[in-house]
């Protein structure tokens, strides 16, 4: 994710700039193969709000995580760069000897992934 003005629309674009990460995440480590070429620095955060309000501030010049929880930070000011990287499996988990719900939400996921719910999703919030 970077700033609307930032210029940037391309990782080859992020040369010489600072990305933030957070710290428990993979992120920076999964960046790392894709800006090898380049010169970029990171800067890490305890939590996405922060590694946000980092970017927002211009203390950095582009914020990285999953895509699903990058969406989630989207606004009028920011884009979501094309390029993806190191696509992670996401799952659904439920509190341990809840058979009842664990059932439901696996019916409804299988039930979204034979009539394209999940792909029409995954396609419409680009992740």
């Amino acid at each position: 994710m970077v700033k609307n003005d930032s210029g940037i629309t391309d990782t080859s674009d992020l040369n010489g700039k600072t990305i933030g990460v957070v710290q428990a995440a993979p992120t920076k480590d999964a960046l790392q193969p894709v800006v090898s070429k380049i010169n970029v620095s990171f800067s890490q955060y305890p939590s996405a709000r922060e590694a946000k309000a980092a970017l927002d501030s211009g203390i950095t010049d582009a914020f990285a995580i999953g895509c699903s929880i990058l969406n989630g930070y989207l606004d009028d000011t920011t884009m979501i760069l094309p390029n993806k990287y190191s696509p992670q499996p996401l799952g659904v988990a439920t509190k341990l000897g809840n058979k009842v719900l664990a059932t439901y939400i696996n019916n409804l996921i299988n039930k979204w992934l034979q009539d394209g719910t999940i792909e029409t999703l995954t396609s419409k919030y680009n992740i």
